[in-house]
């Protein structure tokens, strides 16, 4: 028989899957609030995950990782964002980094990163997300005798004076993209923005990348993918950042029950909002042991995590009152939390999705046939 550790995050007990133990985040991290204001306090709560090997966790283990299956690190990307979704958000980019090097054809970068990448001592970030947008590509590759020459911009990168490096990507002229690494300092042909005033987790730094002429040597190379790629992850992945709604759905849910503990009037309310938290996760957990569930259903189910998150979140702020105007207040920053998974990784189809969720008046958890 196999035993279920149970752990607390934010006052609220879960279970994680018996194959993998999640620590309590709330005693070896600094705190959220503190992690989404200050860069030095979320640097501090990766390199605490650092220590405790918890940064490689989709790495297989013949490369120095944990070699988690989709579930477990589910469970795990859940939990932490329950804890904090700023910490949630910026070590997911390093994740993300070591699973593409770790994929990459580079068995050098792969030694020479991956061990350090588990520590800590090694933190790198993604930059990609152009290549969702439409229209011709804000960054280009040329080949060149030691690589490839690159120029442009890339909009979007985390982590500036917390990551070291970053995985980048590029457009070569025959629509394939070219991947490597980017060390995150200002040369004479890599110049970045001051960070981007955020409204939302402005800790992680994120910063507007424009190259001129940068030569990506051959040994920074990490493979070449065909075109439409990132269309294609997008579609195999797209219930995977659910983790994130839930977990902001979760905490905020905890400031909720502890007010309706407080006031019995605020009982009713609170309890539903619980059974349409636990209606839209039981039908993701169910979703993601299903290998061939049609695109469709899991879009319709990304988007009800999202919905969901956002009216939790807004209950956490009605309860909480005008203290949650605070900066230093927790249902505050959840719901700031939430705005940016709201929009992170959205493709047309999530956004659709996300909307249809959002206007429905009712309890879309009852509507999507959730509860037997």
């Amino acid at each position: 028989m196999t035993t279920v550790v149970y752990f607390a995050v934010s006052g609220m007990t879960i279970a994680p899957p018996p194959s993998f133990t999640v620590p309590c985040f709330d005693f070896i991290t600094p705190t959220p609030e503190a992690m989404e204001q200050n860069p030095t306090k979320l640097l501090q709560g990766l390199q605490n995950l650092g220590e405790r090997q918890l940064l490689t966790l989709k790495v297989p283990e013949s490369l120095g990782g944990q070699g988690l299956g989709r579930s477990d690190y589910f469970a795990f990307q859940r939990a932490l964002t329950c804890h904090s979704g700023t910490l949630a958000f910026t070590q997911t980019q390093h994740q993300t980094a070591a699973v593409f090097i770790a994929n990459g054809e580079n068995d050098a970068l792969k030694a020479e990163y991956l061990s350090a990448m588990t520590s800590g001592k090694q933190l790198v970030g993604v930059g990609y997300s152009h290549l969702r947008r439409p229209g011709l590509p804000s960054l280009t590759a040329i080949p060149s005798d030691r690589g490839y020459h690159l120029n442009g911009t890339i909009p979007w990168i985390t982590g500036w004076g917390i990551f070291q490096t970053a995985v980048i990507a590029a457009t070569l002229p025959d629509g394939y993209t070219v991947w490597g690494l980017l060390p995150l300092q200002n040369t004479a042909q890599v110049q970045f923005s001051d960070p981007l005033p955020l409204a939302a987790m402005s800790a992680t730094q994120t910063v507007t990348a424009t190259l001129q002429a940068y030569e990506l040597q051959r040994d920074r190379v990490l493979g070449i993918q065909p075109p439409g790629w990132i269309n294609h992850k997008d579609l195999t992945g797209v219930l995977n950042a659910s983790a994130f709604s839930l977990g902001a759905a979760q905490a905020a849910l905890a400031i909720v029950q502890a007010a309706s503990d407080r006031y019995p009037d605020l009982a009713p309310a609170a309890q539903d909002l619980s059974h349409q938290f636990k209606d839209v996760q039981q039908a993701i957990d169910t979703a993601l042991d299903i290998p061939d569930l049609a695109f469709e259903r899991q879009v319709e189910l990304r988007g009800a995590a999202i919905a969901l998150a956002g009216r939790c979140a807004q209950a956490a702020i009605t309860v909480s009152r005008g203290g949650a105007n605070q900066l230093s207040h927790a249902a505050g920053r959840i719901y700031r939390e939430v705005l940016v998974f709201t929009v992170s990784g959205q493709t047309p189809a999530v956004l659709g999705a996300t909307l249809t969720q959002i206007a429905q008046s009712h309890n879309p958890a009852t509507a999507m046939g959730y509860r037997g």
